[in-house]
């Protein structure tokens, strides 16, 4: 039974394969070439300052997730590595879990989910490999749940079932690498989706291999332009991503500088080609950041009209005054989340209002201040 259970899905995987290479199947989004075309005018902003507290020092905003009332805050740096929880004023609530080698606690967290239907908050325990669950409402510890392999990225596909991503991929007895695993509520393994082209330690962005839109979830796998949606336990061809004149590398030259485990990533930067991207999107926007030359673009699809626009970093700073804004972290109704530095902010001009009477009462060493923003092009 195990065996016919793989053959089935290598046959799945070869039948996806053959649908990736009829082109016709594919609606393609093109982020477009870097422009610079100011946006001020054409966007809506909200900024929330997070409070300072000493026990609450912010690092690195990874990801910002709003619920009901409150905002849910995950650092991810190595020091701080904390999910903190603020009002949707910005007042300060509470941490959630804590850091540890103990019972409930965690050694290093990489994602968090919310399940606002069950009530629950599910802290991702990549040191410890393991889900660790909390009341979404009191904060207070629930379960343990041990995960049996390593990961780099993860999602809840419902309150029981999960899907996993590895770039060194899981391997069947047969030695075929699958890129996802999904498992079941008692973390057994279901099925394995995506038959990996290309394994290496050395990619980078994996942990923004998955992103959710409208109750989907959708992955995208190293090097390729292809964009799947997980759906009843396969993936589905949703849509290839383009990045106007830049290129994403050959899977021969990632193969070739990436032979015998080698970091090649070093090579990657350097070489003119797109090396990563990440997506969010609202109902109807879609956002890459993708990174190409050392450089890091944001770009915008919108999808009512089919327009896109692309921003390398600078050219993103200078087209909507934002001045400290260093990224988008998350999404909210019809809004973008971004970050906004203090330090950055103080140092410069500042050309929304709203943003000037908050730094009236910011010092450089406080916590960053949150910027909800969408565009508005008519």
């Amino acid at each position: 039974m195990r065996k016919l259970y793989y053959l089935v899905m290598i046959s799945v995987a070869s039948i996806l394969t053959a649908c990736e290479n009829r082109s016709e199947e594919w609606d393609v989004v093109d982020f477009g070439n870097d422009c610079a075309v100011g946006l001020q005018e054409h966007l809506e902003c909200r900024f929330i300052p997070l409070e300072t507290k000493d026990s609450v020092l912010l690092k690195d905003l990874y990801r910002v997730c709003w619920v009901d009332d409150r905002i849910f805050v995950f650092d991810r740096s190595d020091e701080i590595n904390a999910l903190f929880v603020f009002s949707d004023q910005g007042n300060f609530i509470t941490r959630v879990g804590l850091r540890g080698q103990g019972p409930k606690e965690y050694l290093y967290l990489t994602h968090f989910f919310v399940d606002e239907k069950e009530r629950i908050l599910t802290l991702v325990d990549f040191g410890g490999t393991a889900l660790l669950r909390y009341d979404l409402d009191t904060y207070q510890y629930i379960s343990t749940q041990d995960v049996a392999d390593y990961f780099v990225d993860c999602a809840p596909l419902d309150k029981e079932n999960w899907i996993w991503y590895y770039p060194l991929g899981f391997a069947t007895p047969q030695r075929e690498n699958f890129y996802l695993k999904a498992t079941d509520r008692k973390g057994e393994q279901d099925a394995l989706l995506g038959s990996a082209y290309f394994t290496s330690g050395h990619t980078i962005n994996g942990s923004k291999t998955l992103h959710a839109f409208a109750g989907d979830w959708y992955a995208h796998f190293p090097f390729t332009p292809e964009v799947w949606r997980v759906k009843d336990g396969m993936l589905e061809p949703a849509y290839k991503v383009r990045f106007g004149d830049k290129s994403m590398p050959p899977i021969e030259y990632v193969k070739e500088k990436g032979r015998g485990g080698r970091d090649f990533s070093g090579d990657l930067f350097r070489s003119g080609y797109v090396n990563s991207f990440g997506l969010l999107e609202t109902e109807r926007i879609l956002h890459a950041t993708y990174m190409c030359d050392k450089v890091t673009y944001f770009g915008f699809y919108d999808k009512d009209r089919k327009e896109a626009f692309s921003y390398a970093f600078p050219n993103f700073i200078r087209a909507t005054g934002l001045t400290g804004f260093y990224g988008i972290c998350g999404v909210y109704k019809d809004y973008f989340i971004g970050k906004i530095s203090s330090t950055v902010l103080l140092r410069n001009q500042i050309h929304y209002e709203d943003l000037r009477r908050i730094a009236e009462n910011r010092t450089q060493d406080d916590n960053p201040i949150l910027c909800l923003f969408k565009i508005e092009r008519s």
